[in-house]
């Protein structure tokens, strides 16, 4: 009968323990769904703003290559010659862009990700 006595103890305190942990577990199962959100929520934003900046950038781009073009043209007095340079223009930039990409883009971009993961 002393044994029950001192066993009893043993076991509620075994199953206090058992509920702490099972909080426990079910508190780190909201955070880190938490954290999931969060990380969504932010990739998501990061993913929305940069292609809105890049569908502007390729109306700037595109709209100013336009106007730039019928300006030469107006200049060189031939709608061919004025687009030509403007075209002619936009491959050196293509090119400056591929050769110096990694230093331009690739760097950049990774470090932009790996600001926002944290």
């Amino acid at each position: 009968m002393d044994t029950e006595k001192t066993d009893h103890p043993v076991w509620e305190n075994a199953g206090e323990s058992i509920g702490y942990l099972k909080t426990y577990f079910e508190q780190q199962l909201i955070y880190y769904r938490l954290k999931l959100v969060e990380y969504s929520a932010k990739m998501l934003s990061f993913l929305i703003t940069s292609l809105v900046i890049f569908l502007m950038t390729l109306l700037v781009v595109g709209f100013g290559g336009i106007t730039l073009g019928f300006y030469l043209a107006q200049l060189l007095d031939s709608y061919v010659l004025g687009f030509l340079v403007v075209t002619l223009l936009f491959c050196g930039l293509l090119l400056l862009i591929l050769l110096f990409r990694q230093r331009i883009i690739t760097n950049p971009i990774v470090t932009l990700l790996i600001q926002q993961l944290h």
